[in-house]
């Protein structure tokens, strides 16, 4: 299934049980890192929990095909709800994470690790794309730039974290000046916020210095 834009924020703080992977796809790759850290967060609790996180590469499973699913069908030691975390996913890795779906999605139980694939732009034609679009426990949230909007709710979300929040002229010059990774962007953000620390107020001269 695609996941709407507008749903999207909401999923990946609580991801439904019933899938069994997850495709991040789009030009923004520090906006499909940060989902991907907040999937793994939602199911894992924590990113760097050996029992409950693997990392895997599409170069992994070129040399190893058989390693997704043996670390997607592998139960957790201790309980809880591992997550399989690939990047740099494409094309040549539809048939491995078709083979997923096929073994674990006859039955309607959670599964015991949700896949969190990690890809770049895709075009509607995909493979990759289509693969999870269209299978109902398999979910694919596209990752664009942020537009003016959401740089604004960004900047808000990231100074507001610090107690500041930014004049209508600090948020407007933020939203002209950032924007083309996520991540940049909130690591800017952060660095303006240590910047204004101990004010209550974010200006514009704050930004321009």
């Amino acid at each position: 299934m695609r996941i709407q834009a507008r749903a999207i924020d909401g999923f990946v703080r609580k991801p439904d049980p019933q899938i069994i992977a997850v495709l991040l796809y789009g030009p923004d790759g520090g906006l499909v890192r940060e989902r991907a850290e907040g999937l793994t967060r939602a199911v894992a609790g924590k990113l760097d929990d050996p029992f409950l996180v693997t990392e895997l590469s599409a170069a992994d499973l070129r040399s190893d095909p058989a390693r997704l699913m043996d670390e997607a069908t592998a139960l957790a030691f201790g309980g809880g709800r591992r997550v399989v975390r690939l990047r740099g996913a494409g094309e040549d890795e539809v048939k491995t994470l078709a083979l997923v779906f096929e073994a674990m999605g006859a039955s309607d139980s959670e599964s015991p690790s949700l896949v969190v694939a990690e890809a770049d732009q895709l075009s509607p034609r995909s493979k990759l794309r289509k693969l999870f679009e269209d299978e109902k426990r398999g979910a694919a949230l596209p990752c664009y730039l942020d537009d003016n909007r959401g740089l604004e709710d960004v900047a808000r979300e990231t100074l507001g974290a610090h107690k500041l929040r930014a004049s209508a002229d600090a948020l407007g010059w933020l939203a002209q000046h950032l924007g083309a990774d996520r991540r940049i962007t909130r690591g800017e953000i952060e660095k303006l916020a240590l910047y204004c620390a101990g004010k209550d107020e974010v200006t514009l001269d704050d930004c321009t210095a």
